[in-house]
């Protein structure tokens, strides 16, 4: 699996890298998202390379390492259902 060093307790690892850790192949692609601004997060990161960014979706495509990486921004929208509960998150992933 191709791996970053970068570090945040809101960045995770997502997709076919994660499906290819598990089943013990190497990725093609490496795929994050990030829990808040990713074009902020990015932004402050002194050795990325910034190829893309499309704010309106809060996706942003990197050069770090030697490997382009895509992070995306998770959006939390809060939702009343009565079937499960008074009131639900639902985290979903631009």
């Amino acid at each position: 699996m191709n791996t970053v060093s970068l570090r945040d307790k809101n960045l995770f690892y997502i997709g076919g890298v994660v499906r290819d850790k598990l089943l013990g192949k190497d990725s093609f692609d490496i795929d994050l998202t990030y829990s808040g601004n990713a074009v902020e997060f990015v932004k402050n990161l002194p050795d990325a390379q910034i190829l893309q960014i499309n704010e309106p979706f809060g996706t942003v495509k990197i050069k770090f390492e030697g490997e382009e990486i895509d992070i995306a921004q998770q959006e939390v929208k809060l939702t009343r259902k009565k079937v499960i509960s008074p009131l639900s998150k639902i985290s979903v992933v631009r």
